[in-house]
């Protein structure tokens, strides 16, 4: 954005006296003798109504603008240079400022076309930030309010019609809130929805050692122990039971766990146990001794596998967020699985894990 001002020459027809006829005189314009009082400008005669702009084609009086031996009104030289407000169309007497090839008056752009901020609605100007969702904001307001613990969201009243704060220390946006669920049953319902859904993908998951847990932060903390991170929507917690005799093994009971987070919407929750989900399968059908980086980003890959032929628009929200995750395993991991795997039959993607470490 730059501002400029533009420098109009007025000519007072200084040079633009009648005179009287004292010889035999053409016009310039219509090359006609002139007869009688006539103009006088750089030299060429004109008869009084044939000094014309050559954009309108009608008489020039008064001030004027000169270019390339040719004059013009001074709207009409305006509006042939574009030097008009592109919100108004008036051509302007003074000042403009240029965004993007197109010229506005200061105010019709601040009040009219320039972006406005997604939290406090003023005028973009200077540096401002940008959230995954394409939603733009001053700087300023990064340090000034609380994050969605969900969708990751600045809170606040024109953002987000404000949030609220849940007894175990999440802050959750309205955007989230209002379609949040709650309960066991819920998780169970999600858990039986998500397996038969991975199923048809091709990623089958026996359903009899498992069970799942809503969870508020408090009990995901306790169930993750030292594995916790603030950003974690979920955990799979998995203990097997080995029974002996003579110092054999005769028995292996395994049990899987999963804890989900509640209290927000029903789609991030089934993203959530898709995920653990495929922490299941590995540790039934590998040596579950992948790197982090191929072990969280197969477990995002079965999200994105989950969400990718649902058509609503939170589907595509968690996506995004998916795509563009700065985490290095969650995030990078789940790209590098992406880009190698989401072309090919999903079994191909089973071998490796089975049978690779890394990618």
């Amino acid at each position: 954005m730059r501002t400029r001002y533009l420098t109009i020459i007025l000519a007072a027809f200084l040079l633009s006296n009648y005179l009287s006829a004292q010889s035999r005189a053409i016009c310039y314009t219509c090359n006609e003798p002139i007869s009688g009082q006539y103009l006088v400008l750089d030299g060429k005669k004109f008869h009084p109504d044939h000094f014309l702009c050559d954009k309108c084609k009608l008489p020039i009086s008064g001030s004027y603008q000169k270019e390339s031996n040719k004059y013009y009104h001074l709207d009409c030289f305006s509006e042939m240079k574009g030097l008009y407000c592109a919100f108004c169309g008036e051509v302007f007497t003074g000042g403009y400022i240029e965004v993007n090839g197109k010229k506005y008056h200061k105010l019709c752009f601040e009040n009219n076309v320039a972006e406005r901020c997604w939290i406090c609605n003023n005028p973009l100007s200077g540096g401002f930030l940008s959230d995954i969702y394409g939603n733009k904001f001053h700087s300023i307001h990064e340090n000034e309010l609380e994050r969605c613990n969900n969708c990751n969201r600045l809170i606040s009243e024109n953002s987000t019609e404000g949030g609220v704060q849940y007894n175990d220390g999440r802050s959750i946006c309205n955007i989230c809130y209002i379609n949040a669920v709650n309960g066991q049953k819920a998780v169970e319902a999600a858990l039986s929805m998500v397996i038969s859904d991975l199923e048809q993908k091709g990623i089958k998951i026996n359903s009899d050692n498992i069970s799942i847990r809503a969870s508020d932060r408090k009990i995901l903390q306790s169930a993750a122990g030292l594995s916790y991170s603030s950003k974690m929507q979920g955990f799979c917690d998995t203990q097997t039971k080995v029974e002996t005799l003579n110092g054999k093994e005769v028995s292996r009971i395994v049990k899987h766990t999963i804890y989900a987070l509640t209290g927000v919407p029903e789609r991030y929750i089934q993203t959530t146990i898709a995920h653990e989900l495929m922490h299941v399968w590995l540790h039934e059908n590998t040596t579950d001794k992948q790197n982090e980086i191929l072990r969280e980003g197969s477990c995002n890959f079965a999200s994105y596998l989950f969400l990718k032929d649902k058509s609503d628009n939170l589907s595509k929200e968690i996506l995004l967020g998916l795509e563009n995750d700065p985490d290095p395993a969650y995030g990078n991991g789940f790209r590098l699985v992406k880009s190698r795997f989401k072309d090919r039959p999903i079994v191909d993607l089973l071998n490796y894990l089975i049978n690779k470490r890394t990618l």
